[in-house]
Protein backbone atom coordinates (compact mmCIF):
# COMPACT_ATOMS: atom_id res chain seq x y z
CA UNK A 1 0.00 0.00 0.00
CA UNK A 2 1.10 3.39 -0.73
CA UNK A 3 2.47 5.68 2.45
CA UNK A 4 0.29 8.08 0.97
CA UNK A 5 -3.05 6.68 1.03
CA UNK A 6 -5.16 4.69 -1.50
CA UNK A 7 -7.56 5.25 -4.02
CA UNK A 8 -7.43 7.42 -6.87
CA UNK A 9 -6.44 10.17 -4.94
CA UNK A 10 -2.83 10.47 -4.00
CA UNK A 11 -2.16 12.51 -0.89
CA UNK A 12 0.85 14.73 -0.71
CA UNK A 13 2.72 14.65 2.54
CA UNK A 14 1.73 17.82 4.54
CA UNK A 15 5.81 18.99 4.86
CA UNK A 16 6.62 18.52 1.15
CA UNK A 17 4.19 21.52 0.46
CA UNK A 18 5.48 23.30 3.04
CA UNK A 19 8.70 23.28 1.19
CA UNK A 20 7.52 23.90 -1.69
CA UNK A 21 5.06 27.02 0.11
CA UNK A 22 8.83 28.48 1.75
CA UNK A 23 10.36 27.55 -1.37
CA UNK A 24 8.46 30.05 -3.65
CA UNK A 25 8.37 32.50 -1.19
CA UNK A 26 12.06 32.87 -1.08
CA UNK A 27 11.84 33.22 -5.01
CA UNK A 28 13.23 36.89 -5.46
CA UNK A 29 9.81 38.84 -7.56
CA UNK A 30 10.38 41.27 -9.96
CA UNK A 31 8.45 44.09 -9.03
CA UNK A 32 9.24 48.07 -10.25
CA UNK A 33 10.09 48.82 -7.04
CA UNK A 34 12.49 45.85 -6.48
CA UNK A 35 13.05 44.09 -9.52
CA UNK A 36 15.25 40.81 -9.75
CA UNK A 37 18.47 42.44 -10.85
CA UNK A 38 18.88 45.99 -10.97
CA UNK A 39 21.98 45.84 -12.91
CA UNK A 40 22.78 47.18 -16.72
CA UNK A 41 24.17 43.91 -17.27
CA UNK A 42 21.02 42.33 -16.83
CA UNK A 43 20.44 41.96 -20.65
CA UNK A 44 20.64 39.30 -23.60
CA UNK A 45 22.28 40.64 -26.73
CA UNK A 46 19.98 40.16 -29.99
CA UNK A 47 21.02 39.35 -33.56
CA UNK A 48 19.72 42.90 -34.38
CA UNK A 49 22.14 44.52 -32.01
CA UNK A 50 19.43 45.48 -29.47
CA UNK A 51 20.02 44.56 -25.82
CA UNK A 52 17.09 43.05 -24.70
CA UNK A 53 16.13 43.73 -20.39
CA UNK A 54 15.94 40.39 -18.83
CA UNK A 55 14.49 42.23 -15.45
CA UNK A 56 10.91 43.56 -14.86
CA UNK A 57 8.93 44.45 -18.10
CA UNK A 58 5.77 47.22 -17.45
CA UNK A 59 2.29 46.48 -19.33
CA UNK A 60 3.20 48.90 -21.98
CA UNK A 61 6.71 46.79 -22.73
CA UNK A 62 9.13 49.08 -21.01
CA UNK A 63 12.09 48.18 -18.65
CA UNK A 64 11.95 49.41 -15.18
CA UNK A 65 15.05 49.33 -13.13
CA UNK A 66 16.49 50.59 -9.47
CA UNK A 67 18.56 53.31 -9.93
CA UNK A 68 20.48 54.05 -6.44
CA UNK A 69 22.15 57.09 -7.69
CA UNK A 70 18.95 59.02 -8.62
CA UNK A 71 17.08 61.34 -6.09
CA UNK A 72 15.27 60.02 -3.15
CA UNK A 73 11.55 59.27 -4.61
CA UNK A 74 13.09 59.01 -8.26
CA UNK A 75 15.10 55.72 -8.13
CA UNK A 76 12.74 53.91 -9.72
CA UNK A 77 13.12 54.34 -13.19
CA UNK A 78 13.05 53.22 -17.62
CA UNK A 79 15.86 51.04 -18.28
CA UNK A 80 16.52 52.74 -20.97
CA UNK A 81 16.64 56.34 -19.85
CA UNK A 82 18.76 55.07 -16.88
CA UNK A 83 21.08 53.57 -19.95
CA UNK A 84 21.29 56.46 -21.79
CA UNK A 85 22.52 58.33 -18.68
CA UNK A 86 25.25 56.03 -17.74
CA UNK A 87 26.83 55.64 -21.00
CA UNK A 88 25.95 59.16 -23.01
CA UNK A 89 25.40 61.60 -20.31
CA UNK A 90 21.89 63.51 -18.81
CA UNK A 91 18.90 63.96 -20.57
CA UNK A 92 17.57 67.30 -21.24
CA UNK A 93 14.45 68.39 -19.46
CA UNK A 94 11.47 68.21 -21.35
CA UNK A 95 12.78 65.79 -24.19
CA UNK A 96 12.39 61.92 -24.36
CA UNK A 97 13.90 58.87 -25.52
CA UNK A 98 12.97 57.11 -28.89
CA UNK A 99 13.87 53.58 -29.90
CA UNK A 100 15.03 53.90 -32.81
CA UNK A 101 15.00 49.92 -32.75
CA UNK A 102 11.45 50.17 -32.36
CA UNK A 103 12.23 47.52 -29.38
CA UNK A 104 10.63 49.15 -25.87
CA UNK A 105 12.51 46.49 -24.27
CA UNK A 106 16.03 47.45 -25.94
CA UNK A 107 18.80 49.43 -23.19
CA UNK A 108 21.09 49.58 -25.63
CA UNK A 109 22.72 53.13 -25.76
CA UNK A 110 23.36 53.74 -29.51
CA UNK A 111 19.78 52.45 -30.58
CA UNK A 112 18.48 55.90 -28.34
CA UNK A 113 18.09 58.97 -29.43
CA UNK A 114 17.26 62.34 -27.44
CA UNK A 115 14.57 63.89 -29.35
CA UNK A 116 11.82 66.79 -28.44
CA UNK A 117 8.48 65.41 -27.56
CA UNK A 118 6.43 66.64 -31.03
CA UNK A 119 9.75 64.63 -32.84
CA UNK A 120 8.77 61.24 -31.05
CA UNK A 121 5.87 61.71 -32.09
CA UNK A 122 6.25 62.56 -35.63
CA UNK A 123 8.66 59.22 -35.77
CA UNK A 124 6.13 56.82 -34.25
CA UNK A 125 3.58 58.26 -36.94
CA UNK A 126 5.59 57.80 -39.73
CA UNK A 127 6.35 54.23 -38.45
CA UNK A 128 2.56 53.24 -38.16
CA UNK A 129 2.20 53.31 -41.88
CA UNK A 130 -0.67 54.81 -44.04
CA UNK A 131 -3.18 51.64 -42.73
CA UNK A 132 -2.73 51.69 -38.86
CA UNK A 133 -2.60 55.42 -39.24
CA UNK A 134 -6.38 55.76 -41.26
CA UNK A 135 -7.27 52.77 -38.21
CA UNK A 136 -5.94 54.87 -35.46
CA UNK A 137 -7.83 58.30 -36.92
CA UNK A 138 -11.43 55.86 -37.23
CA UNK A 139 -10.57 54.89 -33.97
CA UNK A 140 -9.93 58.69 -32.68
CA UNK A 141 -13.30 59.17 -34.19
CA UNK A 142 -15.02 56.64 -32.39
CA UNK A 143 -14.06 58.29 -29.20
CA UNK A 144 -15.90 61.52 -29.83
CA UNK A 145 -12.56 63.24 -31.27
CA UNK A 146 -13.19 65.71 -33.57
CA UNK A 147 -12.10 66.04 -37.23
CA UNK A 148 -9.55 69.27 -35.98
CA UNK A 149 -8.34 67.13 -33.20
CA UNK A 150 -7.72 64.17 -34.95
CA UNK A 151 -5.30 66.43 -37.64
CA UNK A 152 -3.53 67.56 -34.57
CA UNK A 153 -2.94 64.28 -32.92
CA UNK A 154 -2.02 62.37 -35.87
CA UNK A 155 -0.35 65.04 -37.93
CA UNK A 156 -2.99 65.44 -40.54
CA UNK A 157 -2.27 68.59 -42.79
CA UNK A 158 -6.40 69.54 -42.17
CA UNK A 159 -9.80 68.42 -41.15
CA UNK A 160 -10.34 67.50 -44.34
CA UNK A 161 -7.30 65.13 -44.74
CA UNK A 162 -8.32 63.15 -41.12
CA UNK A 163 -11.78 63.23 -42.46
CA UNK A 164 -10.43 61.37 -45.67
CA UNK A 165 -8.08 59.00 -43.33
CA UNK A 166 -11.66 58.18 -41.45
CA UNK A 167 -13.22 57.27 -44.12
CA UNK A 168 -10.92 55.30 -46.00
CA UNK A 169 -10.41 53.03 -42.73
CA UNK A 170 -14.00 52.57 -43.86
CA UNK A 171 -14.01 51.93 -46.83
CA UNK A 172 -10.95 49.10 -46.55
CA UNK A 173 -13.17 47.55 -44.03
CA UNK A 174 -10.63 48.07 -40.89
CA UNK A 175 -13.50 49.41 -39.10
CA UNK A 176 -17.29 49.06 -38.91
CA UNK A 177 -19.11 52.38 -40.72
CA UNK A 178 -21.28 52.12 -37.65
CA UNK A 179 -18.68 53.31 -35.01
CA UNK A 180 -17.30 56.08 -36.47
CA UNK A 181 -20.31 58.77 -35.41
CA UNK A 182 -21.40 61.30 -37.45
CA UNK A 183 -20.95 65.28 -37.07
CA UNK A 184 -23.47 66.15 -34.08
CA UNK A 185 -26.39 67.50 -34.89
CA UNK A 186 -26.92 71.09 -33.59
CA UNK A 187 -30.40 71.87 -31.90
CA UNK A 188 -31.76 75.50 -32.69
CA UNK A 189 -31.65 76.05 -29.77
CA UNK A 190 -27.61 75.70 -29.64
CA UNK A 191 -27.34 77.44 -32.96
CA UNK A 192 -28.74 80.62 -31.31
CA UNK A 193 -26.39 80.64 -28.39
CA UNK A 194 -23.47 79.85 -30.49
CA UNK A 195 -24.75 83.20 -32.64
CA UNK A 196 -24.85 85.11 -29.40
CA UNK A 197 -21.49 84.35 -27.97
CA UNK A 198 -20.15 84.73 -31.35
CA UNK A 199 -21.85 88.41 -31.39
CA UNK A 200 -20.49 88.84 -27.78
CA UNK A 201 -16.93 88.55 -29.29
CA UNK A 202 -15.85 85.27 -28.33
CA UNK A 203 -13.72 83.46 -30.75
CA UNK A 204 -14.97 81.16 -33.28
CA UNK A 205 -12.06 78.59 -32.40
CA UNK A 206 -13.20 78.87 -28.11
CA UNK A 207 -16.75 78.18 -29.17
CA UNK A 208 -15.74 74.94 -31.29
CA UNK A 209 -13.99 73.80 -27.76
CA UNK A 210 -16.62 74.15 -25.38
CA UNK A 211 -19.35 72.31 -28.22
CA UNK A 212 -16.37 70.07 -29.58
CA UNK A 213 -16.98 70.92 -32.74
CA UNK A 214 -14.56 72.08 -35.87
CA UNK A 215 -14.45 75.52 -35.89
CA UNK A 216 -15.38 75.46 -39.54
CA UNK A 217 -18.71 74.47 -38.34
CA UNK A 218 -18.80 76.78 -35.64
CA UNK A 219 -18.42 79.19 -38.99
CA UNK A 220 -21.37 77.78 -41.02
CA UNK A 221 -23.66 78.64 -37.52
CA UNK A 222 -22.18 81.90 -37.42
CA UNK A 223 -22.44 82.84 -40.94
CA UNK A 224 -26.31 82.05 -41.01
CA UNK A 225 -26.68 78.22 -42.30
CA UNK A 226 -28.91 76.64 -40.88
CA UNK A 227 -26.96 73.49 -40.36
CA UNK A 228 -23.07 72.89 -38.68
CA UNK A 229 -22.55 70.77 -41.67
CA UNK A 230 -20.71 71.19 -44.56
CA UNK A 231 -23.09 71.83 -47.52
CA UNK A 232 -23.25 69.65 -50.51
CA UNK A 233 -21.78 71.51 -53.60
CA UNK A 234 -24.35 71.55 -56.53
CA UNK A 235 -24.11 68.74 -59.16
CA UNK A 236 -22.86 65.98 -56.51
CA UNK A 237 -24.84 63.79 -55.04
Amino acid sequence: MSPYGTGRRRMVPERLGTDRTREARRRPVATPERPALDSLNNYLPAGNGCWVWQGYIDRNGYGRVYDSTAAQGKRTDWVHRVSYRHYKGPIPERYEIDHTCENTACMNPDHLDVVTKSEHVRRTLDRLGTTDRQKLAAQLRHTGLTYGEIAEALRYASRTGAHDAVQAAIDKGLVDADDVPPPPRLTPEEREDIRALYALGVPQTEIAVWYRLDSSQISRVCNGQSSGHRQRKQGVK
